[in-house]
């Protein structure tokens, strides 16, 4: 009976724990980029691991992140940016909406299962910018990638 509670409880804390992200995990220009007026609605994510993602993300030769974030509330994914030199994230789902190729608008990434940085161009020369490729296994993936004003999805396979 003992052996029994006590597994109990050991199980216990462990599902309190699991998906929380340590906060001193959390790089600062993260932490400080997530505090804006328009990402208080948002809480950080440790569903994909890793739970954040850098590069230059614009092309400007600055380190920027890319975040796992939920909306409270909503529990809809997505992903927070955080760019150099901005003081708020743009957010691409976690209850706003965002248009894949064609004008589909979704507003939670729910459905992706990986994601990585990608820096290739099709013909496998270095990109100027890295793009955020993401995954949903046995399904499909595409590209998150800066168009010089805003986030834009290619889609790569279905």
């Amino acid at each position: 009976m003992n052996r029994f509670l006590i597994g109990l409880i050991l199980s216990f804390f462990a599902t309190n724990q699991f998906g929380e992200v340590d906060e001193y995990n959390v790089p600062v220009a993260v932490q400080d980029c997530l505090k804006a007026g328009d990402a208080k609605d948002l809480e950080l994510s440790s569903r994909l691991n890793p739970f954040f993602l850098r590069g230059d993300f614009d092309g400007d030769h600055k380190l920027d992140y890319a975040v796992l974030v939920i909306q409270h509330g909503s529990a809809k994914q997505g992903i927070a940016v955080c760019l150099a030199g901005h003081h708020s994230p743009m957010v691409i789902g976690a209850g706003r909406m965002f248009a894949f190729e064609g004008g589909r608008q979704f507003d939670d990434l729910k459905y992706f299962d990986a994601w990585k940085i990608d820096d290739d161009t099709p013909d496998r020369r270095p990109s100027p910018i890295e793009r955020i490729h993401l995954i949903a296994k046995e399904r499909g993936s595409g590209l998150i990638y800066w168009n010089g004003k805003t986030f834009r999805w290619e889609q790569l396979g279905i």
